[in-house]
């Protein structure tokens, strides 16, 4: 796996049109209420990073590594999480309508009453926690 990407730097590039992300390092990152809608995180590795209200509607994040990361409140509306690891994450509040979820693996994942999953997704299949 490359090095690891900070973000001061991942931001640089984000904000000067890369949209491409698709194998990154980003461990730990945070990045909380940043736009990253429509970016390509295809098999990034994302473990234990701040994704706090981050915008990440239309993203690609296929096969990424998303285990113990901090999603509350994001917005993933139509995002492809196709076969993405997020056992452990912290899904509380967190928008997932329309998202492509075949095959990730959820288990032990947080959520919550405010949390909206796609029409058919059943949490407690996927072995989530539910947060009173």
């Amino acid at each position: 796996m490359e090095v690891v990407i900070g973000r001061d730097d991942f931001l640089a590039q984000y904000l000067s049109g890369k949209r491409d992300f698709a194998g990154a390092n980003l461990r730990g990152i945070s990045l909380s209420e940043v736009d990253l809608s429509e970016v390509n995180l295809q098999d990034a590795y994302l473990a234990g990073a701040d994704l706090e209200s981050v915008d990440l509607g239309d993203a690609n994040l296929q096969g990424s590594t998303l285990r113990g990361a901090d999603l509350g409140g994001a917005f993933l509306q139509s995002a492809n999480l196709k076969g993405a690891d997020l056992r452990g994450a912290n899904l509380m509040g967190t928008d997932l309508r329309e998202a492509d979820l075949g095959d990730a693996r959820l288990a032990a994942a947080d959520y919550d009453r405010n949390t909206h999953f796609p029409t058919g997704f059943h949490p407690e299949t996927a072995k989530m926690h539910l947060v009173t």
